[in-house]
């Protein structure tokens, strides 16, 4: 960064490595904030986010009974919706703790204080033993996701321990729940190494299967992403050729490159036909991984630590992360 070049902006802290052609977001100072609206430091202990979850999960909100209302928010109910928040400020360029801000935001309207600030403060505990990290785009790797022989690859060859490539992809999973909204739609884009947009989402609606769910979240990663293609053709980054949309639920796949409707699944026939619709004009070609290469996958589920280390690492472009002066 040159002598008189920004190095932040409103919280988001720029690093620049200009012979590398890389670029590292982060939001530190955001990270802080939360910390001291939590009373979280270094020598704090706290519980894992994992375990804060589950204490969560295990609180049931009763239904109010007819003609009644919530009673007043107390202090520590307003603390959970303030520090909520801020981590979803945050999560816009840490999209490893998406899945536990996530499930802090589905309560919000009236949180379990104890439940909910046990796994915030969890999060803000990770948050700040990884400070400085960020999204990272650019940095030209030697093997990614669409240069594997050198050349933009156009089979479907995947790793996930490598990093993503530089043209636009995406990737599409679901958690499936047998109760209504229940069920998570996750999806990330990708574009110069890094994730460009990943979100988490509640479907609202009950699936009477897994790939009820794949499907309701491929359809809706394929309408935002027809949004981020305009938004590139915008900026003078246009992409060439249809999107490679990667999923690992094998039936999906198949429904979107055919007019096949296994059992069941003719109630959600109209979605399949708008993917089917997009892969004839190729807008997008949707291809299989596997779950263990599925970088969606930790957005909406817990994994096991090595699998969250390669997804996150994947997400932010880590290999390429620009270091502190």
């Amino acid at each position: 960064i040159g002598e008189y070049d920004p190095d932040s902006f409103v919280g988001w802290a720029v690093r620049r490595d200009r012979a590398a052609c890389a670029i590292t977001i982060s939001v530190p100072r955001k990270i802080e904030e939360l910390c001291e609206l939590l009373g979280v430091t270094k020598d704090s202990k706290a519980v894992s986010p994992y375990v804060a979850a589950t204490m969560l999960d295990l609180v049931v909100l009763e239904p109010l009974p007819a003609g009644t209302v919530r009673p007043k928010l107390t202090p520590e109910q307003v603390l959970c919706q303030r520090a909520t928040g801020c981590c979803v400020y945050i999560a816009e360029v840490r999209p490893d703790i998406l899945h536990p801000v996530h499930k802090c935001s589905r309560v919000m309207s009236f949180p379990p204080a104890v439940a909910t600030l046990a796994l915030l403060r969890a999060i803000a505990k990770f948050l700040l033993n990884t400070l400085n990290d960020g999204i990272t785009y650019g940095g030209d790797p030697e093997h990614s996701n669409d240069s594997l022989t050198g050349v933009v690859a156009l089979n479907d060859t995947f790793d996930m321990t490598r990093p993503a490539g530089k043209i636009l992809a995406a990737s599409s999973d679901a958690t499936w729940g047998h109760v209504s909204n229940n069920s998570v739609a996750t999806r990330m884009f990708t574009l110069y190494h890094g994730a460009i947009a990943a979100s988490a989402h509640c479907i609202p609606s009950t699936q009477l299967n897994s790939n009820e769910a794949e499907v309701w979240s491929l359809s809706a990663a394929e309408a935002a992403g027809v949004h981020i293609i305009n938004l590139a053709i915008e900026m003078g980054i246009p992409q060439v050729g249809p999107i490679k949309v990667r999923v690992d639920n094998s039936i999906a796949v198949k429904q979107a490159h055919e007019a096949c409707f296994p059992k069941g699944s003719r109630h959600y026939a109209r979605r399949i036909a708008y993917i089917q619709g997009n892969e004839r004009d190729q807008i997008f070609v949707t291809s299989h991984v596997t779950t263990d290469h599925m970088p969606s996958d930790f957005l909406g589920k817990w994994v096991t630590v090595d699998k969250f280390q390669a997804s996150r690492a994947h997400a932010m472009n880590l290999t390429a992360q620009i270091a502190m002066p």
